[in-house]
């Protein structure tokens, strides 16, 4: 059949979009044939599930993808699921998909099957993905300590699920999974609004400093600060520069800085070059301002140093 009538068949199906992943079935049914698919029209996902060459690469369309292969019971999980939801977790090269059971799995080259029991799910974008205390559960078995408090910030922030439900699922959970589950779950906090914001928090309470107030308002200014002990009127930043091209935010950090220091408050401003790589800096300044500010003393911890990297001299 000459090329231009393939393609005509194509369009002619009301009913089959090409921008959304499709099995090679449904290809066929719509009129695509075997040939048009190795062309340059259509590009391979995963083995047995194409899309039209100009959609762009996502992990929607990846997820979409590996879903279509699997029962409906099946939903995208893990990193993929985070990602889709805007939790923020490190990066995984594969498309995670979990499903009910064993037979149940269909192995590709970039997909990672797991297998599991119902679970919370929510809908995003046309694919269903695991959420709240089930992508807390599945993030235990991936994630650093570090990482999945940042990752259980954003769920209670989100109101994805409750403290006391974070804290519930860490003890039902079994080995290594467990102690770094029940250990982010006691460390995490829901006003949190950054996970720069949370890896500061993290590496002061595993240093040994009392939990800070998150984001509280002070009383007279009516100012946010990131981190603070008011009774010490010790108050501790993460200062990414982000803002420094919006002048009315900046001009307006400039006189909350300025009314905080009129009042007797000591600011500790962190940026990411001390966060990310002298975090040892980073409590040295903190214990210093914590001493002046008339902090109880205390004996410092190492516990930091298994979390935090500290890069250079």
């Amino acid at each position: 059949m000459p090329r231009s009538r393939q393609v005509r068949r194509v369009r002619d199906v009301s009913a089959f979009d090409d921008r959304v992943p499709f099995a090679v079935g449904d290809a066929r049914a719509a009129g695509i044939t075997p040939g048009l698919l190795r062309g340059p029209r259509y590009r391979q996902v995963l083995r047995g599930v194409h899309v039209r060459a100009d959609v762009a690469d996502c992990v929607q369309v990846r997820a979409r993808a590996a879903l279509l292969v699997h029962p409906p019971s099946a939903y995208a999980s893990h990193e993929t699921a985070a990602e889709l939801l805007g939790v923020p977790v490190p990066p995984s090269s594969l498309t995670h998909v979990t499903v009910s059971a064993r037979a149940d799995r269909r192995p590709r080259d970039g997909l990672a099957v797991h297998v599991g029991g119902a679970g919370a799910t929510a809908v995003v974008g046309g694919v269903r993905v695991s959420c709240g205390t089930t992508l807390f559960r599945e993030l235990a078995a991936r994630l650093e300590l570090v990482d999945l408090v940042v990752a259980a910030d954003h769920l209670l922030a989100r109101r994805w699920c409750t403290p006391a439900q974070l804290a519930a699922t860490a003890h039902g959970l079994r080995g290594v999974a467990r102690s770094v589950a029940v250990r982010a779950a006691a460390l995490a906090d829901m006003g949190s609004e950054s996970p720069t914001e949370s890896r500061l928090r993290v590496l002061l309470v595993l240093a040994g400093f009392p939990p800070p107030v998150v984001n509280g308002v002070v009383n007279g200014g009516g100012y946010r600060l990131d981190l603070s002990w008011p009774a010490l009127r010790l108050a501790v930043e993460y200062d990414g520069q982000h803002h420094r091209g919006d002048l009315g935010q900046w001009g307006h950090d400039l006189q909350r800085r300025e009314w905080l220091d009129t009042n007797g408050w000591r600011l500790v401003v962190v940026i990411a070059t001390d966060l990310f790589r002298r975090p040892d800096r980073v409590l040295a300044r903190v214990q210093e301002a914590w001493a002046s500010c008339g902090g109880t003393p205390f004996a410092p911890s190492q516990e930091w140093r298994r979390h935090f990297r500290v890069i250079g001299s």
